[in-house]
C-alpha cells in the first residue's frame, strides 16, 4: 500500500519571546544621536563603558564616540595603552573619533617620547592639542597633519625649545595649522627669555588666530620688559583677527621679590597697553593651572569638560566693565562644565561663604557670579546681605556699585577698602573726583569693620581721611593706611612738621572704641589708640621724614597701654633714643628696615615680657650693640627669634645674647654656612641655647643642599645624644624634598615635617598668614 506525504503550511501565532532576532528596532537607537550620547553620557556614570558596548554593535559606536573624542595622557601607563591602541586601530578611526587630545606626561626617554609623537601624529582629526612641549605640535604637523588640518586650538605649557625632547630630522619651520588656528596658548613663562613674536614665528601669518595667551615673569628683567610690551604692540597691529590677548604675570622665582604682581615693571606696562587696547587683559598667572581638570576620565566620559580659559574674561552685557575679568571658582566649576548647573541643588543661605580678604579688580566678584546664575539663585544671593559686605572703591566708575552694595548689605559690618593706586599714579595730584565715593560710604561709618586706603598721592589719602575727622566708628576692628606718592616732597617744610607731631587723634575723633589693629606709615592723621594692640608703622622704603626719637616713642606706648605687637618697616631720619623707656605690655617686635634703629630701640626700650622677635635688619650691628652695651639689655620671657637672610656667622653671638628662646626661624638663610650653626649648638658642652627645641628654615636656593642635609642630620644627632634634644624640624617644601636619604635619619630623632601656615605659633608667622581684610 503505497503511502502519499501532503505537507502544509500553517501561520503560527506563537509570540517569538525566546527568539534572538527582536521584532523591532530599539526606541533609543531612533533618538537623535546627540540625545542619545547625553544619555549614554549619564549611563557611563553608573557603569563601565565595555558593559554598553557589548550591548550591540549600535551602542558600541555610540559608546566609541563618548570614549576616543577626549584622550588625556598623563602617565606613562595611559602612553603605553593609547599607544597599543593606535596600532590595532585603523587610521580611519582615531581620524574621525579624537577630536581633543590632552598631554600632561612628559617623557623620560626617546622611546616614550617616540609613542607620544607616533600618538599624536595618527590622531590628525584632532582640533584642539594640549601639550607641554612646544616642539610637539611643531613635529607632528611636519611629519603627518595635511595642509588642511582642523586643529584650531593649541595650548602649550611653555615655549621652552625641546626641554630634552629631541624633534625629528626634517620638519620644516612652519606648522601646517597656521590658516586654522584660532585659538594659542603659551601658559607659563619660559626657563630662557624669547620675545613674543619670536615665539609666534613657528607658527607662520596665522591670518585666523583671534585668541592669544602669552607669559611673562614678574621681576625678571627690565629690558626684556620693554621688549616684550613693543612685542606685544606689534601682535596687536599685525594679527588682523585678534579679538582677545591675555598676559599672565607670574611671580618672581625667588620669594623674596617684593610686592605682588600687580606692583610689577611688566604689569605696570601692560596696563598702559590695556588702558588704549582694551582687547589686552592681565591676570595673576598660576602654575599647573593649564593642566587642571583632565584628572578624571570618568567624569570627562560623563559629558563634563574643565572651564573654558577664554570664557572667563567674557563678561555678560549686564556686567560689562573695564576693571573686571571672569575668573571665579564659581564659574570654572559647574557654570563651565556640560554638568546642567540644575542637577545641583539650589543654594540656600547657609552654603554661600565669601571671603573678606582684598579681590582683584580684575575678577568678577563671586557674589555678582552667583546673581546671575537663574533666578532662584539670584533671589538668594540678593537675599543674603553677608555676600555683600565687601566694599571695593577702585574709582570714580565704583559709584553705582558701591550704591547697590551698602543697600543689599542692610545692616551688616562692612569692610571698606578704597583701593584706588592703579588709577591715582597717573594723576600729577590728588584724584578729588573719588570724594564723592567718599561720602556715600560715610553715611555707613557706624557699620564700618574694616577700612583700606591705599592711594599713590599722600595728598590723595589725606583727602580722604580728612572727610573722617569728627567721625564715630564704633564697629571699626582693623585700618590700613597706605601711599607711595615719593615725588615733590619739600624735606625742609616735612622736617618743620615732624617736630609739632604728636600721637593725639586727628581722625574718628568721635571715637573708635574696637579698633584693635592700626597699619599706618605716617603720624599726620592718627585715629584713637586707647585699645590697639597691633601697631604697623610701615614707612616709605625710599626715604621717611619722620624721626624716631624718645619723646615720639614714648607718646607713642603711653597712647596705647595695650599695644602687644609691633612692626618697624622702613627707614627713619636721625632715630635717637636716649632714654629708658619700659613697654610691659609688648609681646612681639619686627623690625624691617637696613639703618640703626633696631639695636638702639633694643638696647633703649626695656621689654620684660617680649616673647617673639623678627629680625629683617643688619644684624651684625644689631649683635654688636646688644653684647657690647653695658648694662646688657636681657630678654627673661623671648622664645621666638628670626632672622630675616641669615649666613650663619654670627650663630654663637646670638645665643650669647638672646639665650632663652626655644624656636629659633631662619627665613630665606644661605644655607652654605649653616656649619657655624652647628658649632654653636653642639660646642661649649651643649651649653648655647639649652631650651632651644624647634628649628625652622626657609631658604631661597638649593645649590647646597647635600652639605645642608648632612649637617642638619648631624646637628640634631649630637643634640639628641647630649639629651638637649631639638624636638621639632620644620622646613620648607623645596628643602624637605632636597633632604633625601636623610630625611628617614632626621625622623628617627626629630619630628621632621613641613611648614604650613598653621603648625607654628610664633605670633609674626600667624599674624603674616592670616586672611585679613585689610591684607593688601
Amino acid at each position: 500500500m503505497a503511502t502519499i506525504t501532503v505537507t502544509e503550511l500553517r501561520h503560527c501565532t506563537r509570540p517569538r519571546r525566546l527568539s534572538l532576532v527582536a521584532s523591532r528596532q530599539s526606541p533609543l537607537l531612533s533618538l537623535p544621536i546627540e540625545l542619545a550620547v547625553k544619555i549614554f553620557e549619564d549611563a557611563i556614570l553608573e557603569c563601565s563603558p565595555s558593559a554598553l558596548a557589548l550591548a550591540s554593535k549600535a551602542f558600541c559606536k555610540v559608546v566609541d564616540v563618548i570614549l576616543y573624542r577626549t584622550i588625556v595622557l598623563d602617565s606613562a601607563k595611559t602612553v603605553q595603552l593609547f599607544h597599543h591602541t593606535a596600532h590595532s586601530k585603523s587610521r580611519a578611526f582615531l581620524t574621525d573619533h579624537v577630536k581633543k587630545l590632552v598631554v600632561t606626561w612628559w617623557p623620560e626617554s626617546d622611546a616614550a617620547c617616540t609613542k607620544v609623537h607616533n600618538i599624536i601624529a595618527a590622531c590628525a582629526g584632532t582640533r584642539t592639542l594640549i601639550a607641554p612641549s612646544f616642539r610637539w605640535p611643531v613635529d607632528i604637523s611636519c611629519a603627518k597633519f595635511s595642509a588642511d588640518s582642523a586643529v584650531t586650538a593649541i595650548t602649550i605649557q611653555s615655549f621652552d625649545g625641546d626641554n630634552g625632547v629631541h624633534t625629528r630630522a626634517g620638519c620644516q619651520p612652519v606648522m601646517d595649522v597656521s590658516k586654522t588656528l584660532t585659538h594659542l596658548r603659551f601658559c607659563e613663562p619660559s626657563d630662557m627669555w624669547h620675545s613674543p613674536t619670536s615665539m609666534l614665528a613657528p607658527f607662520g601669518p596665522l591670518p585666523h588666530l583671534s585668541h592669544l595667551q602669552l607669559a611673562r615673569r614678574a621681576n625678571a628683567n627690565e629690558a626684556n620688559d620693554l621688549i616684550f610690551a613693543n612685542s606685544v604692540r606689534q601682535l596687536l597691529r599685525s594679527l588682523p583677527a585678534l579679538k582677545m590677548l591675555v598676559v599672565s604675570v607670574y611671580p618672581a622665582g625667588c620669594s623674596l621679590a617684593s610686592g605682588p604682581v600687580e606692583d610689577s615693571d611688566i604689569w605696570k606696562r601692560m596696563w598702559e597697553i590695556r588702558i588704549k587696547d582694551n582687547r589686552v587683559v592681565i591676570v595673576p598667572g598660576r602654575y599647573d593651572e593649564w593642566k587642571a581638570g583632565w584628572e578624571d576620565p570618568k567624569l570627562l566620559r560623563s559629558g563634563y569638560h574643565p572651564a573654558d580659559f577664554w570664557l572667563r574674561f567674557t563678561v555678560p552685557s549686564v556686567l560689562k566693565r573695564s576693571e573686571i575679568l571672569w575668573d571665579t571658582p564659581f564659574f570654572n566649576g559647574a557654570w563651565n562644565s556640560r554638568i546642567p548647573i540644575w542637577h545641583h541643588s539650589p543654594p540656600s543661605k547657609t552654603t554661600f561663604g565669601i571671603s573678606s580678604q582684598r579681590r582683584s579688580r580684575y575678577r568678577i566678584p563671586c557674589e555678582v557670579a552667583m546673581s546671575h546664575v537663574c533666578s532662584r539663585w539670584r533671589d538668594i544671593a540678593l537675599g543674603t546681605p553677608l555676600l555683600w559686605t565687601n566694599i571695593d572703591v577702585f574709582s570714580i566708575d565704583s559709584l553705582e556699585c558701591v550704591t547697590s552694595y551698602l543697600k543689599r548689605s542692610q545692616d551688616c559690618p562692612i569692610h571698606v577698602r578704597f583701593d584706588i593706586w592703579d588709577s591715582d599714579r597717573f594723576l600729577e595730584e590728588a584724584d578729588a573726583t573719588i570724594l564723592p565715593v567718599v561720602d556715600v560710604a560715610l553715611q555707613h561709618i557706624a557699620r564700618w569693620r574694616t577700612l583700606v586706603v591705599f592711594a599713590y598721592h599722600e595728598s590723595t589719602t589725606g583727602a580722604i581721611l580728612s572727610k573722617m575727622a569728627d567721625a564715630a566708628a564704633p564697629l571699626l576692628q582693623r585700618i590700613r593706611i597706605q601711599n607711595d606718592d615719593n615725588v615733590n616732597i619739600d624735606h625742609d617744610q616735612l622736617i618743620a612738621t615732624n617736630l609739632l607731631l604728636s600721637v593725639e587723634p586727628r581722625i574718628l575723633t568721635g571715637g573708635a572704641p574696637s579698633l584693635t589693629a592700626l597699619r599706618i606709615d605716617s603720624l599726620r592723621r592718627l585715629p584713637p589708640l586707647t585699645n590697639v594692640t597691633t601697631l604697623y608703622f610701615h614707612t616709605s622704603a625710599y626715604f621717611s621724614s619722620l624721626e624716631m626719637n624718645t619723646r615720639v616713642l614714648s607718646e607713642l606706648a603711653a597712647a596705647c597701654p595695650l599695644l602687644s605687637a609691633l612692626s618697624i618697616n622702613g627707614t627713619f631720619r636721625n632715630a635717637r633714643l636716649d632714654d629708658k623707656i619700659t613697654m610691659p605690655s609688648l609681646r612681639a617686635l619686627s623690625f624691617s628696615n637696613q639703618d640703626n634703629l633696631a639695636d638702639k630701640f633694643l638696647t633703649a626700650v626695656s621689654l620684660p615680657n617680649l616673647e617673639s622677635l623678627w629680625l629683617d635688619c643688619p644684624q651684625y650691628r644689631v649683635i654688636q650693640v646688644i653684647n657690647n652695651a653695658h648694662p646688657r639689655p636681657t630678654f627673661p620671657a623671648l622664645k621666638y627669634l628670626t632672622l630675616q637672610s641669615f649666613d650663619f656667622y654670627a650663630s654663637s653671638q646670638f645665643a650669647k645674647a638672646f639665650p632663652t628662646i626655644s624656636a629659633l626661624h631662619l627665613s630665606y638663610c644661605d644655607s652654605f654656612h649653616i656649619t657655624f650653626l652647628k658649632e654653636t649648638l653642639v660646642e661649649y658642652d651643649f651649653s648655647r641655647w639649652q631650651s632651644l627645641d624647634t628649628l625652622v628654615f626657609r631658604t631661597t636656593r638649593e645649590t647646597h643642599a647635600k652639605k645642608f642635609s648632612r649637617t642638619l642630620n648631624e646637628m640634631v644627632a649630637e643634640r639628641y645624644e647630649s639629651k638637649s634634644p631639638i624636638r621639632r624640624v620644620l622646613v620648607d617644601r623645596d628643602i624637605l624634598a632636597s633632604l633625601g636619604p636623610h630625611a628617614d635619619a632626621l625622623r628617627a630623632k626629630t619630628s621632621l615635617g613641613q611648614l604650613q601656615p598653621e603648625n607654628f605659633d610664633d605670633p609674626w608667622w600667624l599674624m603674616s598668614n592670616q586672611d585679613t581684610a585689610d591684607r593688601l
